[in-house]
C-alpha cells in the first residue's frame, strides 16, 4: 500500500497538467488588434458585464496603466462611467506564467502580455455593472466597476484618489475576487 499510494499522487498530478504546450495565440492576441482570436468568450461569467471590446480607442480616451506583478493587478480595482471608453495600458513587470495573458470576462479578448512591454486594451464600458479582467488561468482579477449615468458619483476618480466606495484605485494589495 505504501508504495502504491505515491504512484497514485504523482498519476492524479500529472493528469492535471496538460499534455502539451498551450497554442499560440493568433497574431491578433499576440497584441495587435482586438486580442479576439477566433471568437470564442474565453471565461464566460453572466453575473458580470460584458464590456465592448474596441480594436483602437477614440481620442480623447482614458487611460489607466495596471502592472500585473506577483501579487496580481495593480490597480486591480478602477471606476469607470456608463459608455465611457476605458484603455487599460497593461505592463507585465513579473516573469510568471499566471501574467503572461489578460482576458476579459464574457468577451473573447485573450492577450499576451510581453515581459515589461506596454499593451493597450480599449473597452467601450456597458450601461453597468462590473467588468473584470483576469489573468489567462483566471487566477488574478481586475475589476471596472461602472457607475450608471446619473447616479452620484458619475466622474471616475482621479487615478491616486479614493474611490466613492473608500476603496484606493492604486490600491497594492492582492487582486480582486469576482
Amino acid at each position: 500500500m505504501r508504495r502504491i499510494l505515491p504512484v497514485v499522487a504523482v498519476s492524479f498530478l500529472l493528469s492535471a497538467c496538460p499534455a502539451s504546450e498551450p497554442k499560440a495565440p493568433s497574431s491578433e492576441a499576440a497584441g495587435g488588434g482586438t486580442g479576439a482570436g477566433d471568437g470564442t468568450v474565453v471565461f464566460e461569467r453572466p453575473d458580470f458585464a460584458k464590456a465592448e471590446v474596441l480594436a483602437s480607442p477614440p481620442e480623447g480616451a482614458r487611460h489607466v496603466k495596471v502592472e500585473v506583478g506577483r501579487k496580481g493587478y495593480s490597480p486591480n480595482r478602477l471606476q469607470a462611467k456608463a459608455g465611457e471608453v476605458l484603455v487599460l495600458d497593461l505592463v507585465r513587470t513579473a516573469d510568471t506564467a499566471c501574467g503572461e495573458y489578460v482576458t476579459v470576462y464574457n468577451t473573447p479578448v485573450k492577450k499576451q502580455l510581453p515581459l515589461n512591454e506596454t499593451v493597450s486594451l480599449a473597452l467601450r464600458m456597458p450601461a453597468e455593472g462590473d467588468v473584470v479582467f483576469s489573468c489567462g488561468m483566471d487566477m488574478m482579477h481586475g475589476m471596472i466597476t461602472v457607475q450608471p449615468k446619473g447616479t452620484e458619483g458619475d466622474a471616475p476618480p482621479a487615478e491616486g484618489e479614493p474611490s466613492a466606495k473608500g476603496a484606493d484605485s492604486t490600491d497594492q494589495g492582492a487582486a480582486a475576487e469576482p
